[in-house]
């Protein structure tokens, strides 16, 4: 979708381009003298959406887990643990935009604040990871031919959800007899919610090998728990693209961009967005 996208700027301006370099005596005698369209004013208009999303849990419950085992033996042992990776979701929306555009010539700046509703981009992750056995990690002194031993297991889940994008841009077009390709950037806010959770269980036994077979006791289980959950976090970010308005009749045109958003980090979880958009608008 996104060459798809390009290659309709390129052939845009490619036609623009073509059309500036005929040499003067045909575009005098045999081609009509280009009427330069006008897309100045205030304009509104609704889109359809398209959007594939990268989202890396990698690093999502570490601070959670360095909080369940911070009075536990173990801190060193699951520090930097890695139980997920990058999730790619995709989901069809909706949304509108409006904006104002300036224009000198061929050229059109314009500012513009763009929404998107997504309905359904959701990663989630789901593991369990053990750690040990730690034999007498606290140095301590044992009856003969006993062993005492720590086995841990984490349990961690995590889920990113994107809701909504809204965009606020500044655009840079060029006329193109009927088409305006252009591109743009500005500032993200992403609708997100949030979900971890941690479960850390550490099991002590004591091995006695003074018997045939060895025996082994358990002497204690630990499960500490934390969780951290936000229906609605709203995550700056920073966007760009590049698109292509075609005019259809009177002030009515339609669109057709690519659109690039990367989101800060939210609980240590990274989201970017790569979106198609098709929209008809309306100039006043």
């Amino acid at each position: 979708m996104r060459r798809f996208l390009l290659a309709a700027a390129m052939v845009a301006t490619t036609t623009c381009a073509q059309a500036a370099d005929m040499p003067d005596f045909l575009r005098g005698s045999f081609a009509p003298v280009p009427v330069v369209r006008n897309w100045a004013g205030w304009y509104v208009g609704g889109q359809a959406d398209y959007s594939v999303a990268n989202v890396d849990l990698g690093q999502t419950q570490q601070s959670l887990i360095d909080f369940v085992v911070r009075e536990t033996l173990i801190p060193g042992t699951v520090g930097g643990l890695t139980q997920f990776g990058r999730q790619h979701e995709q989901s069809f929306g909706y949304g509108a935009f409006v904006g104002r555009n300036w224009q000198w010539d061929d050229v059109v700046l314009g500012v513009e604040a763009n929404y998107v509703h997504i309905n359904n981009i959701t990663a989630f992750e789901q593991n369990s990871t053990s750690r040990g056995p730690f034999n007498n990690p606290f140095g301590q002194t044992l009856p003969v031919g006993h062993i005492d031993q720590f086995n841990v297991t984490v349990t961690s889940t995590a889920q990113l959800q994107i809701k909504d994008v809204m965009t606020f841009r500044g655009r840079a077009g060029w006329v193109c007899g009927d088409f305006l390709p252009y591109m743009f950037g500005g500032l993200a806010v992403g609708r997100l919610a949030t979900t971890r959770t941690v479960t850390a269980t550490t099991v002590e036994t004591d091995i006695n090998n003074n018997v045939v077979p060895p025996t082994t006791t358990t002497i204690s289980t630990l499960i500490e728990s934390a969780s951290d959950a936000r229906g609605n976090t709203y995550a700056p970010g920073w966007t760009a693209g590049l698109g292509t308005e075609i005019a259809i009749f009177g002030s009515l045109f339609a669109r057709v961009e690519w659109e690039y958003v990367r989101f800060v980090t939210v609980k240590n979880m990274q989201s970017e967005i790569n979106s198609a958009h098709l929209g008809i608008g309306y100039r006043f």
